[in-house]
């Protein structure tokens, strides 16, 4: 039979109640009112009221009893709990400096309000303690409004215990909870606290905490010890701390701040662990989903926000400086890492493709990077890597649907860099190197297995004299397994590549520049050394092949590169019909001019010049089979060579300053051989 209820209602009231399902109630409407209320047993039941208009008031609440299986007096509140509960406090304080303390023993549940404002002072202490330890579900639930307020729960042994503290209002107030045992929960909401602090810490596993602030200059410390399973859950605003700490397996921490001077360190020991953002910008207590996020920042004023909403996504991103921003948004199973280090890099990554794969990796100042990816592709996209002065650099990578397997990679050092590659073709390779300042390239490639090389740096013995500034260089190709190289160092050089047809057939998919450069027939190769050279390489047919290099030097039939030449111009067109064309323009010197245009199948010209101001025209229409080969190794020579017909051969070689070739050959079979000069 339940114990009959105890009233209190004075300044001061003590009642003890010795026996199991005991009730006492404690009305106190004045200041400085002090209740004490003992009971020993199980499925106790304490209430203290204290005024709503009473200051300095004090409550006492001390239960101790182990359950006893059943439930509560049927005049109590229900426990709202799976199991019963050994003992139940509530406490309503309505005036400022209110003071409440709590200890309770056994399957517990208590509850303390003090919501008096304006108000200060508040003080809230809630000790629960499982007994026996096999027990479970303890919960301590406090609401608090004023100005410094305080709150402490502190929940011993067993699982499934529960802390839910709600501060409002508030300025400088804090929060402290610690729990030991397994799958406990606590949740600590500091809404418009300026300067609110909260501590939690847990022992075992699967603990979740869950923690809001949205004042200015909150502190949240989230400390998980020694389990696995945990999770931390925190979301800030306004020059806010956040410090998470685990030490386990699996355990996962989201972090979610906004405004400005926000700072989140988040420290793990052990393996499988994760860390991020809340995902889809939410500021609620809901677990994010299953993706595994990690954010990492250090400095001031950095933003990342991440969106995944495919079960398979993973993402991390960590950046190191001030003001860096990256923007991780995935739908498909995709993966995305970036990094960043310096001040004012930017990172946007889309993925929207299962096994899509994105890297950004940035170092330097004011660095811009977009990668875009629609199919199973991957992209690499480093800037500023090797050189932490590096800055303005900007990289676009775009792999759009139709384009899996496809792989790109820009790495760029220097100043004001960019680069653009778009893929849409399957399988497709590309590689844009770029060492110096402001070099463009743009990288097109829509066809199946395209492969396009671009390198902009100093790749010669003396970087010095030729450092890559300001080359362009831009590569179009539409055709299956089409090869381009493009490599320029010095200032000022342009290439234009635009290809179609099958191309050359290499052996093998190859992820890097390995095995194309030597010793492999090329679609089109461009190698450009000094300053102000041109290039235009416009190819419409199957393997058809172009080869340019100008800052050579000659040897016989070698080809040595050389610190430079200044003002070279070569123009190769090989349109369709030029089945197996092939096109070599060789220029050393300086101002020297090669136009080649052939428009018939199995068409083959050789162009050297090493001098000053040569010109050589090589024009080979409306036939087949034609050999032209021009060689002027002095200055001022002019070369003009026209081929219509069925295997024609003109050999031009001219070795002395201003002179004057021009060969028309029409009809079948024809050599034309002219040498003006010495020869070499």
């Amino acid at each position: 039979m339940a114990a009959a209820p105890a009233f209190a209602q004075s300044n001061t009231s003590n009642v003890t109640q010795t026996g199991d399902t005991s009730q006492a109630y404690a009305v106190q409407l004045g200041s400085n009112g002090k209740s004490t209320i003992i009971q020993s047993g199980s499925d106790n039941w304490a209430n203290v009221y204290q005024g709503s208009r009473g200051t300095g008031n004090q409550a006492r609440v001390n239960q101790n009893g182990a359950n006893m299986g059943g439930v509560p007096s049927t005049d109590a509140p229900p426990p709202n709990y799976n199991g019963a509960v050994s003992n139940y406090a509530v406490v309503d304080q309505g005036g400022a400096n209110g003071d409440v303390a709590v200890n309770q023993t056994g399957n517990n549940r208590a509850t303390v309000t003090q919501m008096y404002a304006p108000g200060s002072g508040q003080k809230a202490y809630v000790n629960q303690t499982t007994a026996p330890e096999a027990g479970s579900e303890n919960y301590a639930g406090v609401t608090q409004r004023g100005d410094d307020i305080r709150t402490n729960i502190d929940q011993f042994g067993g699982a499934n215990n529960r802390a839910v503290v709600d501060q409002e209002v508030t300025n400088l107030s804090t929060v402290d909870i610690g729990q030991n045992g397994n799958s406990n929960l606590a949740v600590a909401d500091q809404s418009g606290a300026n300067g609110a602090t909260l501590t939690v810490m847990q022992t075992g596993d699967n603990q979740d905490a869950y923690v809001r602030q949205s004042g200015n200059g909150s502190r949240a410390f989230t400390t998980q010890y020694g389990g696995a399973g945990n999770a931390a859950y925190v979301v800030q605003k306004d020059a806010s701390t956040s410090n998470i700490t685990q030490n386990g397996t699996s355990n996962d921490a989201s972090v979610n701040q906004n405004g400005n001077g926000n700072l989140s360190t988040i420290n793990q020991t052990g393996t499988g662990n994760g860390v991020g953002d809340v995902t889809n910008g939410t500021s609620s207590y809901g677990a994010t989903t299953s993706n595994r996020t990690g954010v990492t920042q250090t400095g001031s004023g950095n933003g990342s926000m991440v969106t995944q909403t495919a079960s398979g996504a993973a993402a991390t991103v960590v950046q190191t400086g001030i003001g860096n921003g990256s923007t991780i948004t995935q739908t498909g199973d995709a993966s995305a890492t970036v990094a960043q280090t310096g001040t004012e890099n930017s990172s946007l990554v889309i993925q929207s493709a299962a096994n899509a794969d994105a890297n950004v990796a940035q170092t330097g100042t004011g660095n811009i990077a977009t990668t875009t990816q629609d199919d199973a592709a991957r992209s690499n996209l480093e800037q500023g890597n090797t050189n932490a002065a590096s800055s303005g650099n900007v990289a676009t990578v775009a792999q759009n649907a139709g384009s899996a397997g496809s792989f790109s990679d820009v790495n760029q050092n220097g100043d004001g860099n960019i680069a653009n590659v778009i893929q849409n073709g399957a399988n497709g390779d590309s590689f844009v190197y770029t060492t110096g300042n402001s070099n463009r390239a743009n990288v097109t490639q829509n066809a199946a297995d395209d492969v396009s090389i671009v390198i902009q740096r100093d790749f010669i013995a003396d970087s010095s004299v030729n450092p890559a500034t300001g080359n362009q260089a831009s590569v179009v190709q539409n055709g299956a397994k089409t090869y381009s190289y493009v490599a320029q160092d010095g200032g000022g050089n342009i290439a234009n590549v635009s290809l179609s047809g099958q191309g050359v057939n290499t052996t093998g998919r190859h992820t890097s520049t390995g095995g194309y450069v030597a010793n492999e027939p090329a679609e089109s190769v461009v190698l450009q050394i000094g300053n102000g050279n041109n290039a235009f390489v416009d190819q419409v047919a199957d393997r058809a092949e172009s080869n340019i290099y100008q800052g050579t030097t000659f040897d016989g039939s070698s080809v040595d590169l050389a610190d430079g030449s200044n003002g070279n111009s070569a123009v190769v067109r090989q349109f369709a019909g030029g089945d197996d064309s092939r096109s070599d323009v060789f220029q050393g010197g300086d101002l020297n001019i090669a136009t080649t245009i052939q428009n018939a199948s199995d068409s083959l010209s050789d162009v050297r010049q090493n001098g000053l101001t040569n010109t050589s025209l090589v024009d080979q229409q409306s036939g087949s089979g034609h050999v032209a080969s021009v060689t002027q190794y002095a200055d001022n020579n002019q070369s003009f060579v026209i081929q219509n017909g069925t295997g024609n051969t003109a050999v031009v070689g001219q070795y002395s300053n201003g002179n004057l070739s021009t060969v028309n050959q029409g009809g079948s079979g024809n050599l034309a051989t002219v040498t003006q000069g010495t020869g070499l």
